[in-house]
């Protein structure tokens, strides 16, 4: 049903663009233009909210500069377990900082999280028993200066995101479910 809507979403605009075409003085956008805007669109939103769950807090790990890794969301079943997840993460800044020398920072946010340019998903799935998953959204610089770097740190041996997302989770005892936004950039 999403990919029929998708299309005729693509169709109506292309339609609307055709009879735009003879606007003086405009910037035209052409039928490549639009598909690109469709997928940054698709790629932008919460990983969370595309999976239905009503996200209750996340974590936005990014460069001191801004620059995104990674979102991490927690629905409303996680509640309880909000301020325990807090506690550390000063810990694992520090961690990361001598451990692969990358330089983090976490920003606490009510609600949901977006990667403006995500390109890959891991969702975690039965984190301490609780049934709602747990999804992260990265960034192209999320998979290679931070998921598998770390992943590899803590001593597991996958050299991809898609990997080091399923290791983890088989390590863990928990399921993981890795999805690829933009072929040729995730590292599969």
């Amino acid at each position: 049903m999403k990919r029929i809507t998708l299309a005729w979403l693509i169709a109506f605009m292309i339609g609307t663009l055709q009879n735009c075409k003879d606007l003086e003085g405009e910037e035209k956008l052409d039928t490549n233009g639009i598909l690109q805007v469709l997928l940054l669109k698709k790629n932008s939103g919460s990983e969370g909210e595309s999976l239905g769950l009503t996200i209750a807090y996340s974590h936005k790990f990014t460069r001191p500069n801004g620059e995104i890794f990674f979102c991490r969301e927690y629905s409303t079943a996680y509640l309880e377990k909000k301020a325990e997840w807090e506690e550390g993460l000063d810990d694992f800044i520090a961690e990361m900082k001598t451990g692969i020398d990358l330089d983090l920072k976490i920003e606490k946010i009510d609600g949901p999280c977006v990667v403006p340019n995500k390109v890959s998903a891991c969702i975690y799935e039965g984190v301490d028993g609780i049934n709602d998953p747990i999804p992260y959204a990265y960034s192209y610089i999320g998979e290679h200066e931070y998921l598998v770097p770390a992943m590899q740190y803590y001593g597991f041996t996958s050299t991809t995101a898609k990997g080091a997302c399923q290791e983890a989770a088989t390590s863990s005892g928990i399921g993981s479910l890795y999805k690829c936004y933009v072929k040729g950039q995730c590292w599969e």
